[in-house]
């Protein structure tokens, strides 16, 4: 056998041989073999976060969400990819393929989070831990006596102003797979998460956090 090196640029080749004799007689050519050339890892492309069917709109790259809430984050990759990863916190949450698309259901506990995406192509080129934002979980609200405690089974019901007809009405939370309204728990918490609208809060008792 010949040794043959030659360099090519990343995209897809058909390449036969025909070898010559030193009487100078030709070989027919061989059948083509195809050779895929990729050196480059998977391109991280768009991302959305959900809660419910809510689309959460980060400002400035930070999402606000509610404390030990399930999250939907989908993340758009190159076709080639054939695993992902999510980066929050440091931590690591496989991504699943579902309609071309890669998902995974977060709940986070109160604090702050940088997230990250990693993906690995067919070939084996990985993308290395690429920034795309950052999470802020914020504690649920609570409904308190004036001494501090905790009151349960407070009616929290929101209101959205409605332009044309001049009037608050109630916030259709239903309509995003959310309750509307929401009582509050035994220790008086309750959890409110609304699209970024004129908003009003009522309730049945008068202290509110």
């Amino acid at each position: 056998a010949l040794p043959i090196s030659f360099e090519l640029l990343d995209g897809t080749y058909e390449v036969a041989f025909r070898a010559t004799d030193r009487a100078g007689n030709v070989s027919s050519v061989t059948e083509p073999q195809r050779i895929v050339v990729d050196t480059r890892a998977p391109r991280i492309g768009s991302h959305t976060m959900s809660l419910g069917s809510l689309p959460l709109v980060p400002q400035e790259s930070v999402y606000d969400i509610p404390a030990s809430t399930a999250i939907r984050f989908v993340q758009s990759l190159e076709e080639d990819a054939v695993q992902a990863t999510l980066w929050v916190g440091g931590e690591q949450v496989l991504l699943q393929k579902s309609a071309g698309l890669w998902e995974a259901v977060i709940e986070l506990e109160e604090g702050e989070y940088d997230l990250g995406v990693s993906a690995v192509a067919q070939l084996g080129n990985e993308t290395d831990n690429t920034p795309i934002g950052r999470i802020s979980v914020f504690e649920r609200g609570r409904v308190l006596t004036g001494q501090g405690s905790g009151v349960e089974g407070v009616t929290l019901t929101v209101f959205v102003f409605d332009d044309g007809a001049e009037a608050w009405r109630r916030w259709q939370a239903e309509s995003y797979g959310l309750q509307n309204p929401v009582q509050s728990s035994e220790s008086g918490a309750y959890q409110l998460f609304l699209d970024r609208k004129s908003t009003r809060l009522n309730s049945s008792h008068l202290v509110i956090s």
